[in-house]
């Protein structure tokens, strides 16, 4: 693919850049850079390109030289879903600059949803930490604090009702969080594997190695646990029912349950209920009652093995 014809296309594109809006032209920009980078990869710029050489085998090679070794919840939920989408953004890097792993945990719809989700996620998970640690619950003002430290340092030009109404949000949940009980917070951010603690580096499933990291886990009276993860955006009230397999949201389906396989399979704990919370609207807080349970268990252990099944098969 390396020949005149890839040549001759990037040089059209900076002759079109002249059409296209001025926000545009630095999406465009990138998009040459990130091809050109590509090429340099595989042939030095510094020598001319071969028309005779078989560029084809050695992207290949490129190729398989650089799959990855192991794989997060976010990039086989990409493989799942579009087995190209993989390939540019986990082994050729050209991935669009707002289509990282947090977007995805993220649901679109409202400016700056990323920076956002990264700041609730960020207050909550600190919360919860000195919650532990300390054995009883602190004040909105401690988790008002971790919220302000984080958007100062990353979205520090927000109007100031913006980020007061956030605040409000984020006081509301935190009165439905005061009435769980301190000591059924187990961990907050458990990652998988803990490489402070654990010896290994990737947890491994049917040959396939992962990690990732669940954002909290509650001990309940019976000695079960609940698993829960942070869900930030809009569209709330109309993802419940879209959280299953073929949904529109089957991503947050496989996250879920790929955590409940491992928590159970790798770590011996027993996950009763496995839930989203949306801190910005807790009422719309829900359970996954496919995952729950024994029931539940089963339809994780189905559902991973296949999907290991595939990536091993096909990658």
């Amino acid at each position: 693919i390396y020949d005149n014809k890839l040549i001759s296309a990037i040089d059209k594109v900076n002759d079109f850049k002249q059409y296209i809006k001025t926000d545009k032209q630095s999406e465009f920009e990138k998009a040459v850079d990130s091809i050109r980078n590509v090429m340099g990869n595989i042939a030095s710029s510094s020598e001319a390109i071969k028309y005779d050489y078989d560029y084809k085998e050695e992207f290949e090679n490129y190729i398989i030289d650089n799959i990855p070794n192991h794989y997060s919840v976010s990039s086989l939920n990409t493989y799942l879903k579009c087995p190209k989408q993989f390939l540019y953004q986990y082994i050729l890097n050209l991935a669009p600059e707002d289509d990282s792993d947090e977007n995805e945990e993220n649901l679109k719809g409202n400016a700056n949803y990323a920076e956002w989700g990264i700041i609730i996620h960020y207050a909550l998970e600190n919360y919860v930490r000195e919650v532990i640690e300390k054995g009883k619950h602190q004040s909105f003002d401690v988790m008002k604090n971790y919220f302000r430290e984080k958007q100062q340092e990353i979205l520090n030009n927000v109007n100031e009702n913006t980020i007061k109404e956030k605040e409000q949000n984020l006081e509301n949940y935190y009165k439905v969080l005061f009435n769980t009980p301190a000591e059924n917070f187990s961990e907050v951010e458990k990652k998988i594997p803990n490489r402070e603690l654990e010896e290994r580096e990737y947890i491994e499933i049917n040959g396939i190695k992962f990690s990732g990291a669940v954002d909290r886990v509650d001990k309940n009276a019976d000695g079960t646990f609940s698993i829960y993860d942070y869900k930030t955006g809009k569209d709330k009230s109309k993802v419940k029912d879209e959280v299953k397999p073929k949904g529109k949201y089957e991503k947050i389906y496989n996250q879920l349950a790929f955590y409940k396989y491992v928590l159970t399979t790798q770590y011996d704990m027993k996950i009763q209920n496995v839930g989203i919370i949306f801190p910005e609207e807790p009422e719309s807080s829900f359970t996954v009652k496919d995952l729950e349970g024994e029931t539940g268990f089963e339809n994780c252990k189905l559902l991973i093995e296949h999907y290991t099944k595939t990536v091993k098969e096909d990658i």
